[in-house]
């Protein structure tokens, strides 16, 4: 008896340490990556892109400088990306769909849709293609896409594709438009009938007969599904960042630097005193000082109260743990006893 009961008090020992030692673990991993992740938000070395992105893909040589410095004097990125669409400068146009976060992901899609069709206006399909194929990895990850707007993009990239002798890649769009008529419960009848003709004709443009009779079909006799009201974003929607009264008038100083030296850019046919140019660096370094320190400040609140949550759940991890191990030491005494 007297045996048995040191040798349960025994492993319920070594059941706790045990228990003890995982959490330290935790704890010590959880606190490495807290300030690895802070040393490397507060690194300012430049990132290296590498791979297939599309930034890769973007002629800088051929980028607009006085509607690149656009945005840098105020105007609005939608203004800034319709402008550099009519005007002819994709390469400006690339460059601002890819840049600017404030647009939307509608704004986005549909500006990688025009931009696709003035590189292949130019003959340049590559980039056409690559602007199609952006406009559905929009329509594919944006979560606040109404699903009659996400079935139109993908519908719209398999026709510029079409057109421009890409028939695989366009079928692949095609399916996904084909996807979403027929499962989507947040499409009424009329949407679904007219989405299944469309991709009934542009079936039977790339020779895919089967799914042109398919398409065909489904667009007499559209699938009876339950309408549902499509539902809100996923997300909460951002709200602008409240600067210190400095940083508001850096970012103001930029504005006017930078328009200055986009009317010079105007008026001199592309050239600018250097003066004009030393005084946008200086602006901008003046706005970075400012506004750094306190995205850093912001950040290092967030991971403190992140740091915080991930305590509070190790420490009562551990008592759980713990009240656990002694009721199972518990039991097992009282079954000895027995």
């Amino acid at each position: 008896m007297q045996q048995a009961r040191i040798k349960t008090s025994y492993w319920g020992l070594i059941i706790i340490f045990g228990t003890v030692f995982v959490l330290v673990l935790i704890l010590l991993a959880t606190v490495g990556i807290l300030l690895f992740t802070r040393q490397n938000s507060s690194s300012t070395a430049p990132s290296i892109i590498t791979g297939n992105s599309p930034v890769n893909r973007l002629n800088t040589e051929a980028i607009d400088p006085a509607l690149a410095l656009a945005s840098l004097g105020g105007v609005p990125e939608s203004d800034l990306l319709t402008e550099a669409i009519e005007k002819l400068r994709p390469e400006t146009a690339l460059a601002t769909l890819l840049f600017s976060p404030n647009l939307s992901a509608k704004e986005s899609a549909g500006g990688f849709l025009q931009l696709a069709a003035v590189y292949a206006g130019g003959n340049d399909f590559e980039k056409a293609a690559l602007s199609y194929r952006l406009a559905g990895t929009v329509a594919t990850l944006a979560p606040d896409l109404p699903d009659t707007v996400r079935a139109d993009l993908f519908v719209q990239a398999g026709e510029g594709l079409a057109g421009i002798a890409r028939p695989t890649e366009a079928k692949y769009y095609f399916d996904q438009a084909f996807v979403i008529a027929a499962n989507s419960p947040y499409l009424q009848a009329a949407h679904r009938r007219r989405i299944f003709e469309r991709l009934h004709q542009n079936y039977q443009a790339i020779g895919e007969r089967a799914a042109a009779r398919e398409s065909l079909s489904l667009s007499a006799n559209p699938p009876s599904l339950q309408l549902v009201a499509q539902a809100g974003a996923i997300l909460p929607a951002g709200e602008p960042v409240p600067l210190p009264e400095a940083a508001q008038t850096a970012e103001a100083n930029r504005w006017q630097a930078a328009q200055e030296l986009a009317a010079q850019l105007v008026l001199l046919g592309g050239e600018a005193a250097p003066e004009a140019v030393a005084a946008l660096a200086a602006a901008l370094k003046a706005e970075d000082q400012q506004k750094l320190p306190y995205f850093f400040r912001q950040l290092r609140s967030v991971f403190k109260l992140a740091f915080k949550i991930r305590q509070f759940l190790l420490v009562f991890s551990f008592q759980r743990c713990c009240q656990r191990c002694n009721s199972f030491r518990r039991s097992l005494s009282t079954q000895k006893y027995q």
